[in-house]
């Protein structure tokens, strides 16, 4: 299987970087920067998820959303449904 690394600028690195390692961000938020940082090492989407224990199919979208938006793609998204209110 060939596996394109997905590119990571130096400047749009640091964001990632530091989430990696930050220890009170949200926990989506830090699987989702270190995900990030495989992805630009050229490592599959089954290893990725293999180390973050994560399906291969959410690595997968994840990358595709780096891939197409660039860092701006690995924010939360508005879903359907009901939202949440907080009283």
């Amino acid at each position: 299987m060939i596996v394109q690394k997905t590119e990571l600028p130096s400047a749009e690195r640091e964001e990632p970087e530091w989430l990696s390692r930050e220890r009170t961000a949200p926990y989506y938020m830090v699987i989702r920067a270190r995900a990030m940082l495989m992805a630009a090492k050229a490592m599959e989407n089954r290893v990725i998820g293999e180390k973050l224990e994560e399906a291969r199919q959410i690595v997968s979208h994840g990358r595709k959303r780096l891939y197409e938006e660039g860092l701006g793609g690995s924010e939360d998204r508005k879903r359907k449904g009901f939202s949440v209110v907080n009283h």
